[in-house]
């Protein structure tokens, strides 16, 4: 075992390019990252790595001895999670990734149903609205709510989302409400500039395609925002159906041009490709294709 996590060290200091780096990813200190590298080339005698001040890099030796590490690691971690999904026990840290609006709306509720039915899981939520490198970024899980995705990502589909037009009750007394796309210019348009081409919104009717120019006079890059600009009577604005669900139903906000579609988007939850799945990955992708298809 000492020997193995000898290897571990060295791979994993191949990997992130740096001492440092390596010692950020296995939560230890540099020092004791250079130590195992160190103790890992007395031991067999020869010397894997050339240390500078900027940069490392392989010797010929360490170039071979470098790819058996890496397998050997590689099976021993399949080897773990082999017994893993035997013992039916799901634990460790899972780190998930997801969309601003979309992890306040929903993330709450799964993870803390999910960490009650598996109370020896860590779970570290990163809501952000950036497309996140799952393996350069530690990430297990993400949630995607497009269909932009990366080909070496596994895309689980648990449900679909679109976008509603709307405004305040406050707003449409003040202001009236557009009769089609094309009268929206007119009204106080409030865009998200997350988005390219926010200030052209593009609608459907049965086979026919509208693509209605705006004035896009207040441009907010978070859902969460732009909804409450909304609320406050600042104009209309297109939000994501599931976080404006709840003030429709309550009348707190007014659903405008209904005759006309702003398209569908799936959502996914998505991890990287990888020979052998952990347990927590497995589980809590099934748990979130359960949830949505009981409670949304």
């Amino acid at each position: 075992m000492h020997q193995l996590e000898l290897m571990a060290t060295f791979s994993k200091v191949v990997e992130e390019g740096s001492f440092t780096k390596a010692a950020q990813a296995l939560n230890c200190s540099k020092a004791h990252v250079s130590q195992q590298v160190s103790r890992l080339e007395e031991g067999l005698g020869v010397q894997l790595l050339f240390r500078s001040t900027r940069k490392l890099s392989l010797t010929e030796a360490g170039e071979t001895y470098l790819r058996f590490c890496q397998q050997i690691v590689e099976t021993a971690d399949e080897a773990g999670q082999a017994l893993e999904s035997l013992q039916g026990d799901v634990t460790g840290t899972i780190r998930i990734s997801t969309p601003v609006s979309f992890g306040e709306v929903f993330l709450n509720d799964i993870v803390l149903a999910f960490a009650e039915e598996h109370p020896r899981t860590r779970i570290e939520l990163d809501l952000d609205n950036r497309i996140r490198d799952l393996k350069e970024d530690n990430i297990d899980v993400a949630i995607r709510t497009s269909t932009h995705l990366d080909f070496d990502l596994v895309a689980i589909p648990v449900g679909s989302w679109r976008e509603v037009l709307c405004a305040s009750p406050d707003y449409v007394k003040r202001n009236g409400v557009p009769e089609s796309p094309t009268d929206l210019y007119r009204f106080t348009c409030l865009v998200n500039s997350h988005f390219q081409n926010s200030t052209i919104w593009r609608f459907e009717q049965g086979e026919d395609f509208i693509n209605a120019p705006i004035d896009g006079r207040l441009a907010i890059n978070n859902f969460i925002l732009l909804k409450q600009a909304v609320q406050a009577g600042a104009g209309i604005a297109r939000l994501p159906s599931y976080l404006a669900k709840q003030e429709l139903e309550r009348g707190e906000l007014v659903p405008l041009l209904e005759d006309f579609q702003t398209g569908e988007y799936p959502i996914y939850v998505v991890y990287a490709y990888q020979k052998a799945i952990p347990l927590k990955v497995r589980r809590f992708v099934d748990f979130v294709r359960t949830w949505f298809e009981t409670e949304y």
